[in-house]
């Protein structure tokens, strides 16, 4: 969708044998010069390089040329917000964006990760929440032990609380923890630029 379109551009018709350093170093160059972050810029060259690499797996070229590399330097994230602060976010939010918001902020997990989160990962009993590594970026399993957090114990027995009624009144099993009407939210970006 966003790659795929900017190689395009810049490659053209050019055959993947006459791909080498050179021609890779004057992309990297032409994008950071327009302004595109340097990581989304090592992820388009990680792309070109894959496909290459799938060129010479199907044996349509001999070998990948070397590429140059991109350094991202210092990519933590920064700029934490106070708990009043979010809180003042969150109070522009709509009702059902609010409890997931908390929960990325009291977790510090990324938002797919919380909008994918189905109940059959939360253990009440334990006070634990899960993910599996098929649910993570880095692809390594997660717990997050909630049952010490009062502030997401308590928001996680009232979305428990609002699924069930919910269920009920539907007569349908509501997998998700976090739901718009019973679906799963696929996204509440537009919402949370307009609340900041």
């Amino acid at each position: 969708k966003h790659v795929l379109p900017r190689l395009r551009a810049f490659f053209g018709e050019t055959r993947a044998r006459e791909i080498d350093y050179a021609t890779v170093n004057g992309y990297i160059a032409r994008r950071l010069g327009a302004g595109a972050a340097r990581a989304t810029v090592r992820y388009e060259r990680w792309a070109l390089r894959r496909m290459l690499v799938l060129a010479v797996i199907a044996k349509k070229m001999h070998a990948v040329p070397m590429f140059p590399t991109v350094n991202v330097g210092d990519n933590a994230r920064k700029g934490f917000c106070s708990p009043e602060e979010i809180e003042r976010v969150i109070h522009h939010l709509p009702d059902h964006a609010k409890p997931v918001v908390r929960t990325l902020y009291l977790t510090g997990w990324r938002s797919n990760e919380v909008l994918g989160l189905m109940w059959s990962r939360v253990d009440f009993a334990e006070g634990e929440m899960c993910l599996h590594g098929s649910d993570t970026k880095s692809g390594k399993p997660r717990v997050f032990p909630f049952g010490g957090l009062l502030a997401l114990a308590e928001l996680l027995q009232c979305q428990r609380e609002a699924t069930t009624v919910m269920e009920r009144s539907r007569s349908r099993v509501i997998p998700w923890v976090f739901h718009l009407d019973g679906e799963r939210i696929g996204s509440f970006r537009t919402a949370w630029r307009t609340a900041v």
